[in-house]
């Protein structure tokens, strides 16, 4: 099997966890990564061996690379896909996948054209968290969820973020909140409101 060479875009804070996780897996190869600043993209390069550090342009022109890995800001992510999925490469973004709809629309529309894969961070619904509570669920450990409360407990984007503007927007706050505090509980709820004969349909939730 080849190795699936990657190029990423955005080398903000984020871009450490992706690039140490990364690493563990011998089937990725990030060839190269790119940002506006192109001295953050070099000591990235320095930091983890990629072997180039360079502009988004170049990356999405590169004809040896696979996939784009979008760690941008959520502003960005819709531009930086669909100049990835043009340039007839994978993506792979950070969340959130769009701040609005219809940009949801077109990139998953243009790489169903492609032939293309897209992807974002499943670590909410996919993390050991989540796959537990599901299958104490599934497993009946519990018995019959009748309700569910969901809490976000946190000293602000600052602790975590250093450069949290771009979170300032309200239609990515409101993006945002969704993701991590509406939606969790949305799956839950959908589940104990459901006929006990149709649990088994929603195994993918």
């Amino acid at each position: 099997m080849n190795n699936f060479r990657v190029g990423v875009v955005g080398c903000g804070r984020i871009s450490d966890i992706y690039l140490k996780t990364c690493k563990k897996f011998d089937i990725i190869d990030i060839v190269s990564c790119a940002s506006l600043d192109i001295e953050e993209s070099r000591a990235n390069a320095r930091q983890y061996d990629i072997p180039k550090a360079c502009t988004p342009d170049e990356i999405f022109a590169d004809p040896e690379i696979d996939c784009v890995l979008n760690l941008t800001i959520p502003a960005a992510h819709a531009k930086i896909s669909l100049a990835a999925l043009e340039a007839g490469k994978h993506v792979y973004s950070e969340k959130p996948f769009v701040t609005s709809i219809e940009d949801g629309k077109k990139i998953l529309s243009l790489a169903e054209a492609k032939g293309l894969y897209v992807g974002n961070a499943p670590d909410t619904f996919l993390g050991g968290r989540w796959q537990t509570c599901r299958k104490l669920m599934d497993d009946g450990v519990i018995g019959a969820p009748t309700g569910v409360a969901t809490f976000v407990g946190t000293h602000g984007v600052e602790r975590h973020n250093p450069n949290p503007d771009c979170l300032c927007n309200r239609s990515q706050t409101q993006t945002t909140f969704i993701g991590l505090c509406l939606r969790p509980g949305c799956r839950v709820l959908k589940i104990t409101d459901t006929p006990k004969e149709k649990l088994d349909d929603l195994k993918n939730i």
